[in-house]
């Protein structure tokens, strides 16, 4: 499903790896129809897809269940973003509080899993998460460079 209000376009579907490669064509779409650089647009996919391959493998355990992806255009302080919202109804998690991993230690003596999250705080500009109705929400936005980014 793919609803278009206003410069906000959503893709609904099963949180399923098969749909992955649909998600992603979206975002990417998106991107480029709202006139962002292959460069930016190539960093948003590669955010979305640490994103959305994270709702798949994690959220629900038991299988099942669904991913919702809005790209938008905002402007704020004079500047346009680019934002992913990513919502699951899945197991509440908070990527944004997820600590730092320690990218300095051998590979071998690092805790599992955190370099996805790490590798999406440095590709975007601003990440927030919220729980509504029963609903993780994370959204993730990204300075349009011909804003001066």
């Amino acid at each position: 499903m793919v609803k278009d209000r206003e410069r906000e376009y959503i893709l609904q579907v099963p949180a399923e790896p098969n749909r992955l490669r649909e998600v992603l064509a979206f975002v990417l779409e998106r991107a480029q129809a709202m006139g962002l650089s292959e460069e930016q647009s190539g960093r948003i996919v590669l955010a979305a897809e640490e994103l959305a391959v994270n709702i798949i493998d994690y959220a629900y355990p038991g299988g099942g269940g669904s991913l919702e992806i809005r790209c938008s255009e905002k402007s704020l302080d004079r500047r346009k973003y680019f934002c992913l919202q990513l919502r699951d109804r899945g197991i509440p998690f908070d990527p944004s509080a997820a600590p730092e991993p320690d990218t300095r230690a051998p590979a071998r003596e690092r805790s599992a899993g955190g370099l996805g999250i790490h590798l999406v705080r440095g590709l975007a500009d601003s990440i927030s998460y919220h729980r509504r109705e029963d609903s993780n929400v994370l959204t993730v936005c990204f300075i349009r460079q011909d804003d001066g980014a």
